[in-house]
């Protein structure tokens, strides 16, 4: 029979994870003697049909957001309360937060841990409690599309007022969610200057944001995070965007009350609105030419050999494969991250900024037999370069593959099409010659 106190706890604490809307909750405990556990809860199984959490498995923990822990917080599980570092014997890292507790997994353990065992979690501490609970909520929100363990880099660009300028409530918001986020080991904080002096905003769009994204790869940025906010009766209205340089973005909304010890903050204004920055595009049409080679019967073997790169495995499959053509499959082009896939004979049109691109180009060796496909390879060839962009217009990116073994296996070629244009001055006609002009750098 299983033990009911155990169960009892279990469904406390599940019945405790529906989340709530932020407010105004109890703050972190003041970090206290060494040897103390200055924030710490109770552990038991997440599964009712467990006695006890084994490494790899789920356990509930009755603290969560409104005490500062979000995913990816390692706790130290003792089995008394006194958190010392000689009784710890067993870690887990927080997977799920919720309002109210938490979802954690044992990620290292010298035995078992038994149900109502402690744990214990480094404190958050807070420079504005009616600011706190938001900035932990947006912090979670922030880190949950990612893995709990991976170390994120974000840039706190700013928080604007309905005007688009900077005001001492501003400086209020930005400065509690450094002191927040800094205070997590798995953030690290990137400074704005790193954005090369962008002006944009939480709604801004198109080329600006591509820019935005291209500084943010070039900073080694994961998330960026602006904001706008408005008085609307007793409530601040707070929205923000999470701008993830890989993935969509994420919106959060929020209710600040209005207190009197802001009406100083929101009537100064530090920096007054400025334009977006305006960003000059040019047009590039993307065109790949893959190059079929067909395949006499004396060069089968060493194709096979060349394609199994030592495995003899590969060797053997490739050579038992009547094939007479190699030509590229699965052809990706990457343009700062952004697939292109070329169209018709022209190919894609797409906007580039002036500046410095980086092309991932790649593609495998597919086998075929006249029109069938029977053989892909699991090797995947890859060139990678860097496009910088003057002021030429009208550009055209070429993309050239050849599946045969060799070190040019990739030709990337970007020049500016002239087109040709026919001027009647009587009586004569004069036609303008086409002209490439290498703009590529690798």
């Amino acid at each position: 029979m299983k033990n009911p106190v155990i169960l009892i706890i279990a469904a406390a604490l599940l019945f405790s994870t529906s989340v709530s809307a932020p407010g105004a909750g109890p703050l972190p405990a003041s970090p206290g003697a060494p040897g103390s556990c200055p924030l710490g809860g109770v552990i038991v199984p997440a599964s009712p049909e467990r006695i006890t959490i084994l490494i790899r498995e789920k356990g509930l923990v009755n603290l969560g957001q409104k005490n500062g822990i979000i995913k990816g917080d390692i706790g130290s599980v003792t089995a008394d309360e006194s958190g010392a570092p000689e009784a710890v014997f067993a870690q887990c890292a927080v997977t799920t937060s919720g309002y109210r507790s938490s979802i954690c997994e044992v990620i290292k353990a010298r035995r078992e841990v038994d149900p109502g065992y402690s744990i214990c979690f480094d404190p958050v501490t807070s420079t504005d409690t009616s600011i706190f609970p938001l900035a932990i909520s947006m912090l979670s929100q922030l880190v949950d599309p990612y893995p709990p363990f991976k170390h994120l880099n974000v840039c706190i660009y700013g928080i604007f007022n309905d005007g688009n300028a900077v005001t001492g409530f501003s400086d209020v918001i930005e400065r509690e969610l450094e002191h927040v986020f800094s205070q997590k080991k798995r953030i690290g904080l990137v400074d704005r200057s790193a954005l090369k002096d962008l002006v944009f905003y939480a709604d801004s769009e198109g080329e600006i944001m591509k820019v935005v994204r291209g500084n943010m790869r070039e900073a080694g940025i994961d998330v960026l995070l602006v904001g706008k906010y408005r008085v609307s009766g007793r409530f601040i209205e707070l929205t923000c965007r999470a701008v993830h340089g890989e993935g969509q973005d994420g919106g959060m909304s929020f209710a600040i009350p209005l207190e009197e010890k802001y009406a100083g903050p929101l009537a100064a204004v530090i920096l007054a609105g400025r334009e977006t920055t305006q960003v000059e595009t040019l047009g590039c049409a993307l065109t790949v030419k893959a190059m079929p080679y067909k395949v006499r019967k004396d060069e089968k073997a060493e194709l096979a050999l060349r394609e199994s790169a030592g495995n003899a495995l590969v060797e053997q499959a490739v050579a038992k494969v009547d094939f007479n053509i190699i030509s590229p499959v699965q052809v990706k082009v990457l343009v700062d991250g952004e697939e292109g896939a070329p169209r018709g004979k022209e190919g894609q049109v797409f906007t580039l900024t002036k500046g410095v691109h980086r092309v991932l180009v790649s593609f495998k060796r597919g086998y075929y037999f006249n029109g069938s496909l029977l053989y892909t390879s699991t090797r995947e060839v890859t060139k990678e370069a860097v496009l910088d962009l003057g002021t030429a217009d009208n550009l055209v990116m070429e993309v050239r593959l050849d599946p045969l073994f060799q070190r040019e296996a990739i030709g990337i070629n970007v020049y500016q099409r002239v087109e040709r244009e026919r001027q009647l001055i009587v009586p004569i006609q004069k036609a303008q010659s086409e002209k490439n002009i290498e703009v590529f750098k690798d």
